[in-house]
């Protein structure tokens, strides 16, 4: 005898087949691995981007920690040297203001009516101011083109012509006024002054500036540093001579500042001889 099914009064009794219970659970399924690829994917994102992160701090920190050898120029301008060059220009006075500073030495302007003799002191004249302002060799010939005047100013035109495209340097317009405004005859005379030149009476200042105006005058004879020393030592005094002897020296402005000093000492001694001092003898110990 078959047992009989209890229902429930009011509700709808549904009954489910095998084929809907396995189509539920194959959609889970397929939610569910859809849901873990996911989540792998995400995983596999999130350590590349962790490993890429990774990578360039080291970069950098390989840069901060290890210093790169500096690369010596070979003939190429570097930035920095740029950089020096350009905060050099930059530092130095405009030509204006240069030119300024020159005429605040009160420089003499030259004309055309000067004799040999004047012409003469107006050079020895500019040659102490440029050399006392340290004047830099580019400057000198625009600064002197400032003095002249009249027809001395015309004449330097025409002679500077002859040059065209030439960057005049001092000696050039030493030369060329030297032979302008002095005959063959003289300028041979006071090279021979020069080449006998000797200090005699002269202090050594007087002696250095006869030395240097006539030097103009023979300038194959003073070509390098080295014939300045020799011609200037050469005039010297017999006594300070000997006394020099043993130096070296390598320009003549170190031979003149020892021979200043030493001229100094020479009159310290002979005044003391002179009033007829005893020197005290130095203390043993």
């Amino acid at each position: 005898m078959a047992p009989k099914s209890r229902t429930n009064r009011g509700k709808k009794t549904v009954t489910k087949t095998p084929e809907a219970t396995s189509n539920v659970g194959e959609t889970l399924q397929g939610n569910l691995l859809l849901a873990m690829q996911d989540v792998m994917a995400a995983i596999k994102q999130h350590r590349e981007e962790m490993a890429t992160m990774k990578n360039m701090d080291f970069g950098r920190q390989i840069e901060t920690t290890i210093p790169l050898e500096p690369v010596e120029p070979q003939g190429e301008a570097t930035p920095q040297s740029i950089r020096t060059e350009s905060s050099q220009e930059m530092s130095r006075p405009s030509f204006t203001k240069r030119l300024t500073s020159f005429k605040k030495f009160a420089p003499p302007v030259f004309t055309e009516e000067k004799t040999p003799a004047e012409a003469e002191e107006w050079l020895n004249t500019l040659e102490g101011i440029l050399e006392t302002m340290k004047t830099d060799e580019e400057d000198k010939v625009p600064f002197v083109e400032f003095l002249l005047q009249g027809e001395a100013r015309e004449w330097w035109k025409m002679e500077k012509a002859n040059f065209k495209g030439t960057n005049l340097t001092w000696k050039d317009f030493r030369d060329i006024f030297l032979s302008s405004y002095f005959s063959t005859s003289v300028c041979e005379q006071k090279e021979q002054e020069f080449l006998y030149l000797k200090q005699g009476n002269m202090t050594v200042m007087q002696y250095n500036r006869e030395f240097r105006k006539l030097a103009r005058f023979a300038p194959g004879l003073v070509t390098s540093e080295k014939d300045r020393v020799r011609r200037f030592f050469t005039g010297l005094k017999p006594i300070m001579r000997k006394d020099l002897s043993t130096l070296n020296f390598s320009t003549h402005t170190e031979l003149l500042d020892k021979a200043l000093k030493l001229e100094k000492e020479y009159n310290q001694l002979q005044a003391y001889h002179h009033h007829g001092e005893k020197k005290r003898p130095y203390p043993e110990n």
